[in-house]
Parts: C-alpha cells; sequence; structure tokens
C-alpha cells in the first residue's frame, strides 16, 4: 500500500468509480492536453493514460513521482514532472492550445493552487478538483447565502463553477476527516483585464468580506478615503443600496463599487 506523507496533505483517492466520474467531466476530445495536480497513487492517472490525450502529471512527492515515472515509462503520452505545483512553470507547457485541468488537491493548499491556475487562465479551458465540501460550497455559493464570500467573488472573477457530486471519507486513503466534493470550473477571460486591477479588486473583496456583518456603506466608510456624502451618492448612482452587506452583493456591483472608489480616490 502505498504510504503517505500528512506533512503533504495526501488523501489518496481509491474510489475507481468516482475516479471514472471525475474524467468524465473532462469532456476529452482526441488530442485534448491535461495536466493533472498530484496525481498521488495514479488512480487518475491510470484511466487519463489510456485515452488519445498528451498527459502531464505533476506529483512534488519525490518517492511517488518516481514510482509513477517507472509505471509510465513505456506509456508515450504521459509525463511525470517531480515538481511543487505552487512553483510550476505553466508557460512551459505552451499554452497556444488550451490545457484541461484535473486533481484531487490537498485541503491546505487549495486556496494557493486555485489562484495559480487562475492567475495562468489564459492556459486553461476547462479544470475538475475534488475540494474539501466547505470550500465546493464557498466556490459555487449563491447570493445571499452564508457561504457566499470573497473566495466566491474570487473565482467568479475567472470562471464559471459548479458543484458536482460529493465524496465520502471512505473514498480516500488515509481517511480525511471531513467529506470532499468534485467541482468543475469553466474557465474564461477575467471580468477586468488589467492583472494589477484583479490584484487590487480581490484585495478590495477580501478586505470587505472580512467586516461582513457590516453593511457595505460602513465597510466602504472604514476601508477608504472617500467622504460620507461622496459614498452614499456614489451608491446611490451605481444603484446599490447603502444597507446592503456583502454577502448581497454580486460580482458585477463589487466591481461597480471598485471602479467607482478608485475613481473618487484619484479625482
Amino acid at each position: 500500500m502505498t504510504v503517505y506523507k500528512k506533512s503533504l496533505g495526501q488523501h489518496f483517492l481509491q474510489n475507481i468509480g468516482a475516479a471514472r466520474r471525475i474524467v468524465s467531466l473532462l469532456e476529452i476530445e482526441d488530442g485534448d492536453r491535461v495536466l493533472e495536480i498530484g496525481p498521488g497513487g495514479g488512480v487518475l492517472t491510470g484511466i487519463l493514460a489510456e485515452l488519445p490525450i498528451t498527459l502531464v502529471a505533476v506529483e512534488i512527492d519525490s518517492r511517488l513521482s518516481s514510482e509513477l515515472s517507472e509505471r509510465f515509462s513505456s506509456t508515450e503520452n504521459v509525463t511525470v514532472r517531480n515538481e511543487d505545483i505552487l512553483a510550476f512553470d505553466f508557460a512551459s507547457l505552451g499554452c497556444a492550445q488550451s490545457w484541461k485541468l484535473v486533481g484531487n488537491l490537498p485541503y491546505n493548499l487549495t486556496a494557493p493552487i486555485l489562484e495559480r491556475v487562475f492567475k495562468n487562465n489564459k492556459c486553461f479551458s476547462v479544470a475538475v478538483f475534488t475540494v474539501q465540501r466547505e470550500v465546493a460550497n464557498r466556490l459555487t455559493a449563491e447570493i445571499g447565502t452564508s457561504d457566499y464570500s470573497s473566495l466566491t467573488v474570487f473565482a467568479k472573477t475567472y470562471c464559471d463553477a459548479e458543484r458536482v457530486f460529493l465524496l465520502k471519507p471512505g473514498s480516500f486513503f488515509p481517511r480525511p476527516r471531513v467529506s470532499s466534493a468534485v467541482v468543475r470550473l469553466t474557465l474564461r477571460e477575467p471580468v477586468l483585464a488589467d492583472r494589477n486591477e484583479l490584484d487590487g479588486f480581490h484585495r478590495f473583496v477580501q478586505s470587505i468580506f472580512s467586516h461582513r456583518r457590516k453593511t457595505i456603506a460602513n465597510c466602504l466608510l472604514f476601508l477608504t478615503d472617500v467622504d460620507k456624502k461622496a459614498l452614499f451618492a456614489l451608491l446611490d448612482r451605481l444603484g446599490i443600496s447603502a444597507s446592503n452587506r456583502p454577502q448581497n452583493l454580486s460580482l458585477e456591483q463589487f466591481v461597480a463599487i471598485y471602479v467607482a472608489v478608485n475613481e473618487a480616490n484619484n479625482a
């Protein structure tokens, strides 16, 4: 049995039926290029290797990487790379043709991995990830719900997200203490084209949600230099109630507020 490293947050998928369903969500076509993040024991890798695709599997654990390299040494369409996905050079893939992404993401690294994927969104068309159920709920939350958060808005900036199905702890070895969910992310052009604007926008949204119990007006009075009269006029002009709370605002409304506040600050 494959030995796992707790320090890497490893929980190996062992449910073959779920693995096949995950692969089906990629909607593979002949000639597709797929990047697998953290193949671990290789359950997904083995299924993908049988398809008419180019597969690159990135595994940080050198022991597992060696095992996978040996296992797939005679499989011409599979390349195993012993690298940290958080330092991986996505440009090395060549992004003239979009890649598809798949992986069982370590719970403790889900957010930074998603951030790297989104910031390299031009390389990818779709991603199918297994994540902690609570993270899946936040990624796909509806406006006005308790799960609606800065992560929801962050994801909506780059993709359309759907939670497809749940996985019980017994689907993995070792068993995690929480349930997991499979999400499908359809990547698209971000709502703000400029990278500096995107980074500033995400910091802005995070700051607002750190005061989610406040009204949007009070959040902005606390976080910006716009005076109260100008701020209420700004929100009124945007058609946004000053008494709204962050979890009741759409992505488009957050963008509109961000742009208007920047304009007011630079006036």
